[in-house]
């Protein structure tokens, strides 16, 4: 995964591509504003599931704050999202694609 934030004139450019399998490959671009200070708690749970069990990580943020986003996902119209979407490119509402915090614990399980 790629994931980039930029400098520019009136706002930060973002980018972030994803080569998640051949013949998916997607990416988002656009605008994200910094984000204010941080206010609230978040919690953040990812899975796996693999030939040994799943795997869970639970990513536990006590001060979390994110900025606003103007961003389009871009892939190609063959790919099996581009064949969902029934185009190569989409805007969506989101609230931030850019977080900031200072601290943050994570805890790993494996579930056989």
């Amino acid at each position: 995964m790629v994931y980039e934030v930029n400098p520019a004139v009136a706002a930060l450019e973002f980018f972030a591509q994803v080569q998640a399998e051949p013949g998916s490959a997607y990416f988002l671009a656009g605008t994200v504003s910094d984000p204010p200070p941080a206010a609230f708690p978040f919690l953040a749970n990812w899975w796996f599931s693999g030939s040994k069990g799943r795997v869970k990580m639970a990513t536990a943020i006590s001060s979390f704050s994110a900025g606003g986003a103007d961003v389009a996902l871009y892939t190609s119209r063959e790919s099996w999202l581009g064949r969902l979407l029934g185009a190569n490119r989409t805007t969506f509402p989101v609230l931030s694609v850019r977080g900031v915090f200072a601290h943050a614990v994570m805890t790993v399980t494996l579930e056989r």
